[in-house]
């Protein structure tokens, strides 16, 4: 394994920026605990933003972060077998001609989290409370 996996530690953006690009799989095991949800999962965004799928447990808020067959697979918790069979099929398709078309799906994905798309969104979704609300004149 310590020819195929790299524990990096602290690093700064562009250090990590790297990573992500260099990587073949963002590998995401969330385990499930009482009293500590993964509220979302922020890091699987920013794996397919860097065009890297994600193999993770659909524990807490990971289900919302990664779609599923489009910025990377979703296993149910505890499924061992499963993560480790769509890991090496990640693995399989980043040393394929497929790819690019695998890189372009998470990318569209991530689209759907910037600032600018989920400002538009607040902003549509919040427009019918303001009208509601405001003073006749």
């Amino acid at each position: 394994m310590q020819s195929h996996v790299v524990l990096l530690g602290a690093v700064d953006d562009e250090q990590l920026s790297d990573a992500y690009f260099s990587a073949d799989v963002h590998v995401f095991p969330v385990l499930e605990r009482p009293g500590d949800v993964e509220g979302f999962g922020m890091v699987a965004i920013e794996a397919a933003a860097h065009g890297l799928p994600t193999v993770a447990f659909k524990a807490g808020g990971v289900g919302d972060a990664v779609a599923h067959g489009q910025s990377g697979w979703l296993v149910e918790p505890g499924q061992y077998d499963e993560l480790t069979h769509n890991i090496l099929n990640a693995l399989d398709r980043a040393n394929s001609h497929t790819e690019q078309s695998h890189v372009r799906d998470a990318r569209a994905h991530a689209e759907r989290f910037c600032w600018n798309t989920f400002d538009s969104r607040f902003l549509d979704a919040i427009e019918p409370l303001l009208q509601r609300s405001a003073c006749p004149s």
